[in-house]
C-alpha cells in the first residue's frame, strides 16, 4: 500500500490536504477515497471532524 502522506498529497488540493493531515484523518481518507466521489468524500471528512469536536479555528 502507498503511504498515507503520498496518497493525500496526490489526490487532494492544498487546503483539504492540510485538513486531512493535520487533523489526523489520513487513514479514513485513504479507506474512503476509492469508494466515494470527491465532494462526498470531503463532506464526510468535514462531518468526521465535527463529530470528533475538532475545529480548524485557531482563534483568529
Amino acid at each position: 500500500m502507498i503511504n498515507d502522506a503520498f496518497d493525500i498529497v496526490t489526490y487532494a488540493p492544498a487546503f483539504y490536504r492540510w485538513v486531512v493531515m493535520e487533523m489526523g484523518l489520513n487513514q479514513l481518507f485513504n479507506v474512503l477515497r476509492s469508494t466515494m466521489p470527491w465532494n462526498s468524500l470531503m463532506d464526510r471528512m468535514m462531518m468526521e471532524l465535527h463529530l470528533q469536536g475538532k475545529t480548524t479555528d485557531r482563534g483568529h
